[in-house]
Parts: structure tokens; sequence; C-alpha cells
């Protein structure tokens, strides 16, 4: 097994100011104590720990499709997020439909632009405020527990990052030791999915040293355990920025397999680390397509 490969980068605030990285959480992994509630909370401040951030992704899978067992599916974009307001630019191109457009949040209103709409949408709500999963997101998605398993969440950073999100998680959830992952110390945490929602089994493993990030998430799901899932995070970008520490998945696989039908999904997801850019200025009117 490889270790996460880490790369750390002093982002340079505007007027020249930087601090020190955070202290890690679990540093001293001997004298802290960890438990699944603490360790869940540190992981949702990890993903709220930048207040701005933008670059350019690709995701390519290969699984189940319309026409084959093998269907391939690339989405390659650019996303940029700032205090609440976003701006989602995607291209998908699958077997069986290809798609592309603009999805800007202002704060007020979604606005959407793309191929089927020649003239500008806007909005009061949406569901899925950037039309694709982004990789800041993506390890999050498969352990948490739904608020109301009646109701899929709104897909963005400000519904996953609010506290009152991860209640349900946390007291569903159990941790089960401590384990070394990918040259990482981690708290093992199980989360139980119950009915209504689709019963499932799921374990994060939350890096001590990474402020309890998820860098390993498997999954059982399925009568007798018969899907299974594992995500893993293969490269970060961990960051100094003016704001504090900022870790950022670099690289993504995933792996599903239904084992009732022989199906697997495989899926690469990527961040451009040229393109990367946290806890800096953007500018309010990328926010704003009706101009």
């Amino acid at each position: 097994m490889t270790n996460l490969v880490r790369f750390s980068v002093a982002v340079v605030a505007v007027l020249g100011v930087t601090t020190a990285s955070l202290p890690a959480f679990g540093q001293n992994t001997e004298a802290t104590e960890v438990t699944a509630t603490s360790a869940l909370e540190k992981a949702r401040q990890a993903l709220a720990a930048f207040s701005s951030i933008e670059y350019e992704f690709r995701r390519e899978s290969v699984g189940p499709g319309k026409q084959t067992n093998q269907s391939r599916r690339s989405e390659r974009g650019r996303f940029e997020y700032a205090d609440g307001k976003s701006r989602s630019e995607y291209a998908i191109d699958a077997d069986d439909y290809k798609m592309s457009g603009i999805i800007a949040f202002d704060g007020k209103n979604y606005q959407l632009k793309d191929e089927s709409r020649p003239i500008l949408s806007i909005r009061a709500d949406e569901m899925h405020p950037y039309v694709v999963v982004q990789p800041v997101m993506f390890p999050f998605l498969y352990f948490l527990v739904r608020p109301d398993p009646t109701k899929q969440p709104r897909l963005d950073l400000e519904t996953y990052r609010a506290p009152n999100s991860w209640t349900a998680t946390k007291d569903a959830a159990s941790l089960n030791g401590r384990r070394e992952v990918d040259g990482h110390p981690c708290a093992v945490v199980n989360v139980e999915h119950k009915p209504p929602a689709r019963p499932a089994n799921r374990e994060a493993c939350l890096a001590l040293d990474l402020d309890c990030y998820p860098i390993l998430i498997t999954a059982d799901s399925g009568p007798g355990g018969s899907s299974s899932s594992t995500i893993r995070i293969v490269e970060i970008a961990d960051l100094t920025t003016s704001k504090g520490r900022v870790i950022v998945p670099i690289c993504i696989e995933g792996k599903f397999h239904n084992q009732a039908n022989g199906n697997q999904t495989t899926i690469n997801m990527t961040i451009d680390k040229q393109t990367l850019k946290v806890n800096e200025p953007i500018d309010g009117m990328r926010f704003n397509l009706k101009q």
C-alpha cells in the first residue's frame, strides 16, 4: 500500500501576511482523547476551513450505463466559491449524451445557462447548485447520514458545512479504535445507516494529523452487504493560508461493486493544482450571470 501523497503550500495573503498551520488535532495521539463525536466535528470543521476556493477539476468514471456495463463518463469544469456564493462551469461527456453550462449563485438567486437554455434561467431554489458533485465535497457524501432520511439535502457546501447537518451522523456513529492508513494515524468511525434510508454500514478513517480529514471511506449496503464501495484520497494539498490550515483533496479514487449482478464502477477525480487558490479574493461579479 502506498502512502497518501501530500504536499504543503503556504498561500500568501493579499497583504503579504501569513500564519502558521493550525496544530494538527491528534498530533500527540497518545495524549489526545478522541471520540466519534469529536473526530466528526473536526472533520466538519475541515470542510468549513476555507471562506473561498477556486480550481479546475476533472472526473472520469467507467461503469454501467444505458448502452453498456463499461460506459464512460467524463466531467470537467471550473468551480469558484466565496462566502456562500458560487459559480460552477461544467461539461459532461457520456456515452449517451453531452451537455455543458454554467450555474451561479449570487447570494439570492440561482442563474443557469446551458445548451438547452438559450435564455438565462433564474430560480429561487436549486437542489443541485453545482450540477456536478465537486471534489471538495465528494469524500463527505458517502458517510454522512441525512438529517431527514426521506429527503435529499441540497448538494452544496453551505448545507454540508452546517452543524445541524452532522447531528444525525454523530448520533449514529461509534468509534472503532485507531488505525494507520496510508501513513496517517486515523480515528476509525463507524456510521450505521438505518431505514427508511437504505441500510448500510459505513466506516470513515479520519486522519488525526490532517485535522480529521476523511482519507478512506468504505461501505457495505443492501441485503447481506450485496453492494460495497471504497473511496480513497490518493493526494492532498495541505495549505497554510491567512485564515489557517486548509486540506484539499487533489486526487480521489472510488470503486463501487454490486455483488448481486457483478456490476462495477470506478471513479477518478482530480483538481488541477496549478489552478487551485484558497482564501484569496474573488470578484463578486463572477457570481452574476445577469450582466
